[in-house]
């Protein structure tokens, strides 16, 4: 019974403890527990909003709600150039008096300003899944999301948002007319899901080319298939050339004066120029006709 007794009476004390409010010593030491991420004032502006996120998180589970001991824990993380900074603000702001709200303010407009916020806001309004998988699509749309918030102030919107850069059966998704994001995004990923196994199934019934499948084509010359040959085939017998008229030079750069006629034997013609080969058709078919 006493041992009971003395359980209760500590179990008394540490309730009590907690209701006290947290000390800065304290707070500092649970805080440290958490081992809390630090800031070297890193130039890309996602570092530094994710280091805040992460600051906040843990401030926030520890119950630690003093503005000058969230201020306090949160800038004993930082280091190098981002100390420097806190350092020029201290001798210039009422640091004692300084609300965590307005920390945040001071803080997002050196390494994460007004422009770079709204540049990231028009790359989430530009978003489409393009070539990204609907879970990578998902993601990106997560993360850029909160630099648009009227955009997404209500699940419609943001459906009707994520529905209009998706890629992946965008018709279908829409026909659905779901009323949810998560809805949206469901049906987003079956649908994908259905034509990855759908294309797997068609490249295997078409032996993985994908295209429609095709038969042998005929060995033979004559069919569709068949192309003409390069080269025509070689023979034994020479090709005949065409004999050049006369006056034309003869092939070879031979002139038309050293041509040798072979029905008179004269130079200077071709057999078929002959004039006396002529002379005897012309006298051939007069004596027919007496």
């Amino acid at each position: 019974m006493q041992a009971f007794i003395a359980a209760l009476n500590t179990n008394c004390q540490n309730q009590n403890r907690d209701d006290e409010p947290m000390t800065r010593p304290r707070a500092m030491n649970e805080f440290c527990k958490r081992r809390p991420p630090t800031f070297n004032g890193d130039t890309n502006p996602t570092v530094a909003e994710t280091w805040l996120k992460e600051v906040k998180v843990i401030l926030d589970t520890l119950g630690i709600n003093l503005d000058g001991d969230r201020v306090a824990l949160a800038t004993y993380q930082l280091k190098g150039e981002a100390r420097y900074w806190w350092d020029l603000m201290e001798a210039t702001h009422a640091i004692a008096a300084m609300i965590f709200a307005e920390f945040e303010t001071l803080f997002l407009d050196k390494y994460f300003p007004t422009p770079l916020r709204l540049a990231k806001e028009q790359e989430f309004m530009n978003l489409k899944q393009g070539t990204m998988t609907v879970t990578q699509y998902a993601a990106k749309f997560k993360e850029l999301s909160h630099y648009a918030p009227d955009a997404v102030a209500t699940e419609d919107k943001k459906a009707r948002r994520f529905e209009w850069g998706l890629t992946t059966a965008r018709r279908a998704v829409v026909a659905q007319a779901f009323t949810t994001y998560t809805g949206v995004v469901k049906c987003a990923l079956w649908l994908e899901s259905e034509e990855a196994d759908f294309k797997t199934r068609w490249k295997k019934a078409t032996g993985g080319t994908g295209g429609p499948i095709r038969t042998q084509p005929p060995h033979n010359n004559r069919g569709p298939y068949f192309t003409k040959p390069s080269n025509p085939p070689q023979s034994n017998q020479p090709w005949r050339t065409a004999i050049p008229k006369s006056g034309e030079p003869k092939r070879g750069g031979r002139g038309i004066a050293t041509v040798q006629c072979f029905h008179c034997q004269a130079m200077g013609h071709y057999k078929c120029d002959c004039p006396q080969l002529q002379r005897e058709k012309d006298g051939s078919f007069e004596n027919q006709k007496a």
